[in-house]
C-alpha cells in the first residue's frame, strides 16, 4: 500500500461518524411519523367511545368534545320541556293587622291590633319549552348555538279578607282615593290580585366544548342575550260599605264600592352573555353537568298604571292613569345542575343525549310597575328535561 492509499483510508474512516450523525438526526422525525400513523391506526380499529378515540389521537392540549359523526353534518338540535315557577319580588299588594278607623281614631285607640300577614300573588309552576339549533366547526372545535325559551306564568286569583271589616291595608305607596279628610287612608275590607307574565328569551353563543382532563369537560362561551317580558297585575280593593270619598262624591251619596288597579310592564332587553358549562363523565354514558351564565342587559321598560273607582251612583271612573319609560342595565344570573345520559347508535351516525336537572335564574331590579321608582327582582326556577341529537 503506497502513501496515497494510506491517506485515503484515513479520510474514509474519519468521515464515517458524520454520515452516522445525519442518520441519527433524521430518525426522530421518522419515529414521530411512525408513531402518529400507528396511533391513528389503533384509534380507528378500537372499540372505544368516539370521545376517547379523540383524546388519544388528537395532538392538542385540550381536545374538543364535539362528536365526530360518521358521514354527519356536524349539526345538533335540542328540545326541552320546562316546568318553571316565576316569582316577582315586591309584588305584595295587601296586608292585615291594621286598626279599624281613620288615622285620627288610630291615635286614640285603646285596643292593639293582632298580628297580621302580607298577601302576594299566588305564583305557581307552569309548563314551557326551549328549542335550540347549533353547528360544530372544524376550526379548533368551535360551535355556534342559538336557543329560544318560552314560558307563560299566571297566578290564581287569591283574596285577603279583613276581620273585622276595615282592618286591611294596601302595600302599594300612594292613595287609594282622594279623601279630603284623610287622603292616605281608606277602610278596606277585602283585596284580590291576578298576575300574568309572558317570558320570551333568545340566547346566541359561540363556544368550545373540550376535555380539560380525561373525564372532565368545560365549555366556555360568549354571545348575546335578548328578552321580551310582559307582566300585568289586576288588583281589586273593596272598602267598607259606608265609605264615601269627599272628592269623588261631594254630595255624600256616591258610595265607593270598589277600587280597581291595573299595572302593566313591557320590557325588551339586549346585552352581552358569557357562560361556563362543566361536565363530570364518571362513566362512558353518564355525567353530571353544571352550567353557569351571566348577562348584562340594556333594558327598555314601559310601565302603565291605571286606577278606577266604582261608585254606587256614577259607576266606574278613572282617577289615575300614569305611564313611564325607563332605560337601564340589569344583571341576569343563571345556574343549572343535573345528570345526563349519552348514547351512540346506528354505527356512530347519531349521538343522543338526555338531561334532567334543575335551573335557576335571577333578574335583578326587574319590577318597576308596582310603584313608580320601586324595584324588585324576578326569580325563575324549575325542572328542565332536555333531549339533544347530533347528526
Amino acid at each position: 500500500m503506497n502513501k496515497y492509499s494510506r491517506w485515503l483510508a484515513v479520510f474514509t474512516l474519519g468521515a464515517l461518524p458524520l454520515f452516522s450523525a445525519e442518520s441519527e438526526v433524521a430518525s426522530p422525525e421518522t419515529v414521530q411519523m411512525t408513531n402518529k400513523k400507528s396511533t391513528q391506526t389503533t384509534g380507528k380499529g378500537s372499540a372505544q367511545m368516539p370521545e376517547e378515540q379523540m383524546i388519544q389521537s388528537t395532538p392538542v392540549i385540550t381536545p374538543p368534545l364535539a362528536p365526530h359523526i360518521v358521514d354527519g353534518s356536524d349539526t345538533f338540535f335540542n328540545l326541552d320541556f320546562i316546568w318553571w315557577k316565576s316569582v316577582l319580588g315586591g309584588a305584595e299588594y295587601a296586608y292585615t293587622g291594621v286598626i279599624q278607623g281613620t288615622s285620627s281614631s288610630i291615635l286614640t285607640a285603646v285596643t292593639s291590633t293582632g298580628e297580621g300577614r302580607v298577601q302576594r300573588p299566588a305564583f305557581t309552576f307552569q309548563p314551557g319549552f326551549k328549542a335550540g339549533l347549533g353547528v360544530n366547526f372544524d376550526h379548533d372545535g368551535w360551535d355556534l348555538f342559538a336557543q329560544y325559551t318560552y314560558l307563560v306564568s299566571q297566578s290564581e286569583t287569591n283574596t285577603l279578607t279583613a276581620s273585622p271589616p276595615g282592618t286591611l291595608g294596601r302595600n302599594i305607596p300612594g292613595v287609594v282615593t282622594n279623601n279630603v279628610s284623610d287622603p292616605n287612608y281608606a277602610p278596606i275590607t277585602s283585596a284580590s290580585c291576578k298576575w300574568k307574565q309572558s317570558f320570551s328569551v333568545v340566547d346566541l353563543e359561540l363556544g368550545r366544548d373540550y376535555f380539560i382532563s380525561r373525564y372532565l369537560t368545560l365549555r366556555p362561551s360568549a354571545g348575546l342575550k335578548t328578552a321580551w317580558i310582559t307582566e300585568q297585575s289586576k288588583m281589586s280593593y273593596t272598602p267598607v260599605s259606608t265609605y264615601i270619598d269627599q272628592f269623588f262624591s261631594p254630595g255624600g251619596s256616591n258610595f265607593v264600592q270598589n277600587v280597581l288597579l291595573t299595572y302593566r310592564q313591557n320590557m325588551w332587553g339586549l346585552g352581552i352573555r358569557t357562560a361556563l358549562n362543566a361536565g363530570w363523565h364518571f362513566t362512558k354514558n353518564w355525567m353530571i353537568y353544571n352550567d353557569f351564565a351571566f348577562s348584562a342587559l340594556w333594558s327598555d321598560f314601559h310601565i302603565h298604571q291605571k286606577q278606577n273607582l266604582v261608585g254606587s251612583v256614577t259607576g266606574s271612573q278613572t282617577t289615575q292613569f300614569t305611564e313611564e319609560s325607563l332605560q337601564t342595565v340589569i344583571p341576569v344570573f343563571e345556574a343549572g345542575l343535573g345528570v345526563s345520559y349519552i348514547a351512540w347508535f346506528n354505527c356512530s351516525r347519531y349521538r343522543f343525549e338526555f338531561r334532567a336537572g334543575w335551573e335557576e335564574q335571577i333578574w335583578l331590579d326587574f319590577n318597576h310597575y308596582m310603584s313608580l321608582g320601586g324595584t324588585g327582582n324576578l326569580s325563575v326556577q324549575g325542572l328542565t328535561l332536555k333531549a339533544l341529537l347530533n347528526f
